[in-house]
């Protein structure tokens, strides 16, 4: 509750926690009657409460008892909006996925959507499946057979081209202000992955790219041990408009190649002037897999497992 109020969502404040520091200086006492941490009336009028003159220190002199010049005590912490960082928390999310002969890792990843919608309850999101022709599975069947809230299946013939696929599969969102969510067959999700791709994708500002853990060989979801991938961006986060803006994926260097392909979309995603947000997610992990089927002896790059 703010003050009573009304129910605040705390997700979309970050805190402020005032201090004293040396004698003469004081940090607010009570901030109760601080307006700062009312939640704006609409993104375009939120401001931080960092730059409002009730949020300032004040100049009285230190009044509580036993306070040393030099120690450090601690007001009520402030609850902030940050300035022209607004998420918005039903925004559609697309997770998009290129596949070519993996029905095990296709069906456990349809599985897990459905999961993550029977347990969140939440519809705005779509899967989006580009199939370099696989042979060991109906994947549309299985979708339509699925209770996930949305999905669209794309089928592609040639060799399995993960740059080219992702392209295909994000050209078909006709929403430019829905965020794509550049995604592997073999993730294991946490319940609040929607929510956290929401939070760090601001349009025109944000991207994300959540920091996953590798599993090692034999470890599992319910007794995970391995490592966290610091080095790989593979697993991104975008508003559509932002994706557009910087040239999508780069189709024809990595035409029949992989590995290096989320570098330099990085790059040109810095270039541009967005920021890029990397946290370890809690329960986000890259399961070990076997390589075999997954793609062609002439591709020139294997990446790891």
């Amino acid at each position: 509750m703010e003050r009573g109020r009304s129910v605040v969502r705390l997700s979309e404040y970050i805190y402020l926690l005032l201090h004293r520091g040396k004698q003469g200086e004081e940090s607010l006492e009570n901030t109760d009657s601080a307006p700062a941490s009312a939640p704006a009336s609409s993104p375009s009028t939120a401001t931080s409460s960092v730059n409002t003159p009730s949020s300032r220190p004040s100049t009285r002199s230190p009044s509580r008892p036993g306070a040393t010049p030099w120690g450090t005590a601690y007001a009520k912490p402030l609850l902030c909006q940050p300035v022209m960082l607004q998420w918005r928390r039903d925004v559609m999310v697309h997770f998009v996925v290129p596949v070519k002969n993996q029905a095990r890792w296709v069906q456990q990843f349809i599985s897990d959507m459905e999961n993550l919608h029977r347990q969140t309850k939440d519809d705005n999101f779509s899967i989006i499946i580009v199939d370099f022709e696989s042979e060991d599975m109906d994947v549309e069947q299985a979708l339509r057979e699925s209770s996930v809230p949305r999905y669209e299946y794309l089928r592609r013939e040639g060799n399995f081209e993960r740059s080219a696929g992702l392209q295909i599969g994000v050209d078909t969102i006709e929403d430019s202000h829905s965020i794509v969510f550049l995604c592997d067959l073999h993730i294991h999700f946490p319940l609040n992955i929607l929510e956290s791709i929401r939070k760090h994708c601001v349009e025109g500002r944000l991207a994300f790219a959540p920091i996953v853990m590798r599993l090692s060989c034999g470890s599992s979801s319910q007794e995970p041990d391995g490592y966290w991938e610091v080095n790989g961006f593979g697993l991104f986060g975008i508003y559509k408009s932002d994706f557009d803006k910087i040239g999508g994926m780069n189709t024809e260097e990595f035409k029949d190649r992989w590995g290096g392909e989320d570098w330099e979309l990085l790059d040109r995603v810095l270039q541009n002037g967005l920021e890029v947000e990397r946290l370890r997610l809690r329960n986000f992990f890259h399961y070990y897999h076997s390589k075999r089927g997954m793609w062609n002896a002439q591709n020139k790059k294997t990446p790891k497992g």
